[in-house]
């Protein structure tokens, strides 16, 4: 995990472009220009700054080669609430990387002073919200017809964890 740079573009651009990753969120797929202006806002946000969402690039430890992004967005500081979110490229998908980055990226969270963690999830985006059932977040509501989708009402699932939850937690698997 680290922050995005220029050498990031057709890696990011291989992710936001993909019509199944932007299939369950409220924008549509990214052409090269939105890609390239993404990055360009996220290089200048600096980790922890409040009520902006701040991404990082996943990365292979062999190669570098970027494999997704996860994000977060704190609201005020003395509230302590944090909404996550994450992409990841779909050649990736089910071979532990979204685990092992979003688990890393809420560690490093709780360092910042949070009090709690949250998230939501497509209701049909089923591997998005498994993911976080196994990192041991708590589903906390289901929300119906909560957003429009390209034109269509969805359901969504929020799902939360607090500090003590994520450290009595089962081992990862």
């Amino acid at each position: 995990m680290r922050r995005f740079s220029p050498s990031d573009l057709m890696d990011a651009y291989e992710i936001l472009s993909d019509p199944e990753i932007a299939k369950y969120e409220h924008w549509d797929a990214f052409d090269m220009e939105d890609t390239r202006a993404d990055l360009e806002i996220q290089g200048a946000v600096e980790p922890g700054t409040c009520e902006v969402w701040n991404e990082f690039a996943v990365t292979l430890r062999e190669g570098g080669k970027c494999i997704g992004n996860i994000s977060f967005k704190r609201s005020e500081a003395d509230q302590g609430q944090v909404e996550m979110g994450f992409h990841f490229n779909r050649s990736f998908h089910g071979q532990g990387y979204g685990m092992e980055a979003v688990a890393g990226l809420i560690d490093w969270l709780w360092g910042l002073g949070v009090h709690r963690i949250w998230a939501v999830s497509d209701t049909r985006n089923t591997a998005s919200w498994k993911m976080m059932e196994k990192l041991g977040m708590r589903r906390e509501g289901h929300f119906a017809e909560n957003c429009c989708i390209r034109g269509e009402w969805a359901d969504e699932y929020l799902y939360a964890l607090l500090q003590p939850e994520w450290r009595a937690r089962k081992p990862i698997p």
